[in-house]
């Protein structure tokens, strides 16, 4: 008997506010590209997140929420 494995796909993310995904597959094994929109970033000097999609179909992390630059004591232009 043959059994056909198919590949797992994680779900889709619900990405927060100011978030925004540079990569469109979420299969097996893939990593996923996030990245702040400009004006906003993870911690200081951090503007992209990678999380990877497990082979369970599972997230290794969720995505983090980008914190505004402006205003902000840490941030010197």
């Amino acid at each position: 008997m043959y059994f056909k494995q198919t590949a797992k796909h994680c779900p889709p993310l619900a990405l927060p506010a100011h978030v925004k995904s540079l990569t469109s597959s979420w299969m097996a094994g893939e990593m996923v590209e996030l990245q702040c929109e400009e004006g906003y970033w993870y911690q200081r000097d951090i503007f992209t997140l990678a999380i990877v999609c497990l082979s369970d179909g599972t997230w290794n992390r969720w995505p983090e929420e980008c914190s505004s630059m402006l205003g902000n004591p840490t941030f010197n232009m």
